[in-house]
């Protein structure tokens, strides 16, 4: 089971409101015209039917959702976090994750952020203080 973040958050600047229920999503100077974000999410993480996807409407996904909720009822002790940018939405959450007592990875290649010293130091800081920093090679060596 995977649980989805709402791009929105990740893909701010692509995308566009177009009225009340349509979203114009721009990608490489093609647009598309979208019925809402759950179609765009299902467009960039298609997920099998019944998966959850947590609506994220602040930096951290922890603080404007239920996920801490959906987390332990699925009895989920550990967390793989990856996502764009390193230093705001993705630090912010694995910070919070922390902060409620899960074990928290942070995926160094499968996080990016505007520059790189941003980046490298967020996972130097939360390295030192809140949880792990591996690559996605490690972290598939550890799940396989």
């Amino acid at each position: 089971m995977e649980i989805c973040l709402d791009v929105y958050s990740i893909h701010r600047q692509e995308l566009i409101q177009w009225g009340d229920n349509l979203i114009l999503l721009r990608v490489q100077n093609i647009y598309l015209f979208l019925k809402d974000l759950l179609c765009c999410a299902r467009l960039f993480f298609p997920l099998p039917a019944g998966d959850p996807i947590v609506r994220k409407t602040s930096m951290g996904a922890f603080a404007s959702t239920g996920l801490d909720h959906l987390l332990r009822s699925l009895e989920r002790e550990h967390l793989f976090v990856t996502g764009v940018s390193t230093n705001m939405c993705v630090e912010t959450t694995a910070r919070e994750a922390a902060d409620r007592g899960y074990a928290v990875t942070l995926v160094e290649d499968a996080c990016a952020a505007t520059h790189q010293d941003l980046h490298e130091g967020t996972l130097r800081n939360f390295s030192r203080f809140f949880g792990k920093v591996r690559s996605t090679d490690e972290v598939v060596d550890l799940l396989g």
